[in-house]
């Protein structure tokens, strides 16, 4: 038996309508295996670090003074520059001396 023009034809749309159906089994296999997470919920850290504090533009260090405890700034640190000693900063954010420091 010879099989007839379209007998090979309708073969062969089948073969490729099964390849077609095969990869839209094994994408929804895939979309359906994939982790969501748009829902879960974001990982939380013990630790968190304080933000600095500023005034006039200066970081405020979080150990005052030695000799007043008055707020001090390492800003215009230069310990070969001429300026090795911190700056004192008033509430303005002004650079002022140490009020206890005598010359």
């Amino acid at each position: 038996m010879t099989e007839t023009a379209e007998l090979i034809v309708l073969k062969s749309i089948n073969n490729k309508l099964q390849e077609i159906i095969d990869i839209f089994q094994i994408k929804g296999v895939v979309q359906a295996n994939l982790a969501d997470f748009s829902k879960a919920p974001k990982a939380k850290t013990s630790y968190t670090k304080e933000m600095p504090e500023m005034i006039g533009g200066y970081t405020i260090s979080k150990k005052g003074c030695n000799r007043c405890g008055g707020k001090i700034t390492w800003d215009l640190y230069d310990k070969d520059g001429g300026h090795p000693y911190p700056d004192h900063v008033d509430e303005d954010g002004n650079i002022i001396d140490c009020p206890a420091y005598n010359k």
